[in-house]
């Protein structure tokens, strides 16, 4: 027996668009990202611890970016090291780590030495290098600044010997790591450890994709050197040399009084309240002259 049925669907077959069965988008080369952003960072460092280590232009290069577990990141760091967390608004942060060593050889050479440290060294930073190390706290947020300008500001959140009571990467079970190596003619090389824990990084990595789109975008939109841009004059003013003094001393100034003035070995060029570029002071055609040694 064969009986004859006509089916019929009891609703329409769905029709799916191309949008919802298209291939999956690739996922993000989360390490790749990273030593992109660690390479921006790097060059923003170049020109900011000009001040700080003084001497010849510096060189930056970051080494392979890795990914670790927390844990076994902060038991592997040294004791003897100096942690700096640098937070954003609206989140993300960076952990950077520095050697003793390296903080007082930076301190010897400030104070006109040659940067050569005598062991042991002291368990505890003295006041003077840890006035170099908030100098150099100082720069690494003005180079988060300028390499992540979609972000608001960058602030020193937590500072430290003790990675542990730190909590750099705030319970997170993975972090990304490398290290900056810091070279200048005629002193040995050191180095700057960076290292984000996977979430923070995917915070820092988002602002850092949104800071080249609109860098692109400016760069497409406005020449500086095309017309009517070229022809806009802006006055320039170098400063060779800044104090302070009392009140009571101001008011009390009278000719021929000498005011001692330091004049530094980068003195910054400002349009408005930018520095635009730093450079050495000189004489050209009887005229003293800034000859520019870095653009910031």
């Amino acid at each position: 027996m064969k009986p004859n049925h006509d089916f019929v669907a009891e609703r329409p077959l769905a029709q799916h668009c191309a949008e919802l069965i298209q291939a999956a988008l690739p996922q993000r080369d989360l390490l790749a990202d990273a030593a992109e952003l660690a390479r921006d960072v790097a060059a923003e460092l170049a020109k900011g611890m000009l001040s700080v280590a003084s001497g010849d232009e510096i060189a930056i290069t970051c080494s392979e970016v890795s990914r670790s577990n927390t844990t076994a990141f902060i038991n592997r760091m040294g004791r003897e090291m100096a942690h700096c967390v640098i937070a954003m608004d609206g989140g993300g942060a960076l952990l950077f780590s520095i050697d003793h060593s390296a903080v007082h050889i930076l301190t010897d050479r400030a104070y006109g030495g040659t940067g050569e440290v005598v062991e042991p060294l002291p368990v505890e930073l003295p006041l003077s290098a840890d006035l170099t190390l908030r100098q150099l706290e100082a720069t690494w947020c003005d180079a988060l600044g300028h390499g992540l300008p979609a972000a608001s500001t960058f602030a020193v959140a937590r500072r430290g010997g003790d990675l542990g009571r730190l909590d750099p990467f705030r319970g997170q079970a993975d972090c990304v790591h490398f290290d900056l190596a810091v070279e200048q003619e005629g002193h040995a090389a050191w180095n700057i450890a960076l290292s984000a824990s996977i979430r923070d990084l995917e915070c820092l990595l988002e602002c850092h994709s949104q800071a080249g789109d609109e860098a692109s975008a400016l760069s497409s939109a406005v020449d500086p050197m095309a017309e009517p841009f070229g022809d806009i004059v802006l006055p320039a003013r170098a400063v060779l040399a800044e104090t302070s003094i009392s009140l009571a001393r101001a008011s009390g100034l009278a000719v021929g009084d000498t005011i001692p003035l330091a004049i530094a070995r980068e003195v910054p060029l400002l349009i408005g309240d930018s520095t635009v570029a730093r450079g050495s002071v000189g004489i050209q055609d009887d005229c003293v002259a800034l000859q520019i040694s870095c653009k910031s």
